[in-house]
């Protein structure tokens, strides 16, 4: 009959501190694989300006990357539209601009048609 073993403390540490470690890493790895701080989330929110004859229109970025070449198409109810360019949003930032339409314009809407990231990305 095979005689057992008793561990010591020492391989009790050993065995502690390697699942220790193991845990520690896979938890990492699940945090950054599901945390992308460089993301870039935009909203675009209008405001009509009667007077002017046009709508304030504002763009916030609230990601963690900054967009630039972000093009906005701002479009009344009977699909006349404008395109704004904004050369950059910054990270946690807003922009805004005025697009210009006739007295008669209105229920307007808007969308952000393309951007891209710093370093290129679409």
């Amino acid at each position: 009959m095979p005689r057992e073993e008793k561990r010591n403390a020492v391989e009790w540490l050993v065995f502690g501190l390697g699942t220790t470690l193991t845990l520690a890493i896979a938890a990492f790895l699940l945090v950054e694989a599901f945390d992308d701080p460089g993301s870039i989330r935009l909203r675009v929110s209008l405001e009509v300006r009667p007077a002017e004859d046009g709508v304030s229109v504002h763009v916030h970025n609230s990601g963690g990357a900054a967009a630039v070449d972000v093009t906005v198409e701002v479009c009344d109810s009977d699909d006349e539209c404008r395109d704004l360019l904004f050369p950059d949003v910054p990270s946690e930032g807003d922009r805004a601009a005025v697009a210009l339409f006739g007295p008669d314009a209105s229920g307007f809407t808007a969308r952000v048609t393309s951007y891209r990231g710093m370093n290129g990305e679409l």
